[in-house]
């Protein structure tokens, strides 16, 4: 790629390390449970949808503190750090039941984490999505 293409592309990575590897596995996960949509139909999965929804929220947050707010609580990143993980395998492109399983227990960790409803912000942008915290939509 030479620099006159790079200026159509004025896509920088976030300057946070963490954030960059939230973003990075949170889209993991998102391709996972994309993917494991119709296995999810056969078993009857309840709140399957609910939970797709979760992680493109987190996403959603975090790419638009990166590019336009940067205004997230910090406190807010330490919980996700410390519940999203992923390992080096391409977990991704699995079949694993299983793993749905933990994702459904990593949401559920970061809502009842004492902190997650504590967590405030400063940006007009990012109380919209406060607000939706607030009212139970998460």
């Amino acid at each position: 790629m030479n620099s006159k293409m790079l200026k159509r592309f004025p896509i920088e990575f976030p300057k946070k390390q963490i954030t960059e590897t939230l973003i990075s596995t949170i889209c993991r996960y998102l391709i996972y449970l994309n993917r494991q949509k119709q296995t999810a139909k056969e078993y009857s999965i309840p709140g399957y949808q609910n939970l797709i929804d979760f992680y493109k929220r987190i996403a959603d947050l975090l790419i638009l503190d990166t590019y336009l707010t940067d205004d997230l609580d910090p406190k807010l990143l330490e919980i996700l750090a410390e519940n999203i993980t992923a390992s080096g395998e391409e977990f991704e492109y699995s079949n694993d039941i299983n793993l749905l399983i933990g994702l459904q227990a990593i949401k559920k960790n970061i809502l009842d984490s004492a902190d997650f409803r504590k967590c405030r912000f400063n940006n007009e942008f990012t109380n919209i999505l406060a607000t939706l915290k607030n009212n139970g939509v998460w």
